[in-house]
């Protein structure tokens, strides 16, 4: 888990999972975004084996330092 893109080692990338489409002023400047999104993503689980599982968009970024 990183709490500052300063944690994050130059030439490595971070990934930001979301439920809502993140636009690019949301993130910082000088790091390269590729957003990526999967419509019917697995989106919570439950161990109650009777409780169905939640399915929807999930959103992807990937955040690289340049």
């Amino acid at each position: 888990m990183v709490f500052d893109l300063a944690d994050v080692p130059r030439g490595h990338e971070a990934y930001v999972f979301s439920l809502d489409a993140q636009e690019a002023s949301d993130y910082p400047a000088g790091h390269v975004l590729s957003p990526n999104a999967n419509p019917n993503a697995v989106q919570m689980v439950f161990r109650r084996l009777w409780v169905a599982p939640h399915f929807g968009e999930l959103h992807i970024v990937r955040i690289a330092r340049l």
